[in-house]
């Protein structure tokens, strides 16, 4: 049972696009085990995406993860 104030957000896909430092290639992660809220406050490590990592978008949502999915995997 957590604490607080409950998630408004079910368990959506979160797309996250990112570098690896500032001269690396994007890369994307989908995220589909936590939600939003859990993200944003940062009390875990997103295995795939290391730390210090340059985070350009985040979206919730299956569409709009697949559409930032295809616009940086050409």
């Amino acid at each position: 049972m957590s604490r607080g104030r409950p998630s408004l957000y079910d368990k959506s896909p979160i797309g996250v696009s990112f570098q690896k430092n500032a001269k690396a290639k994007m890369q994307v992660k989908i995220i589909t085990t936590h939600n939003i809220d859990e993200l944003l406050d940062c009390n875990f490590e997103v295995p795939g995406i290391p730390k210090g990592s340059i985070i350009h978008d985040v979206v919730i949502g299956e569409k709009l993860s697949q559409n930032l999915l295809k616009q940086y995997t050409k």
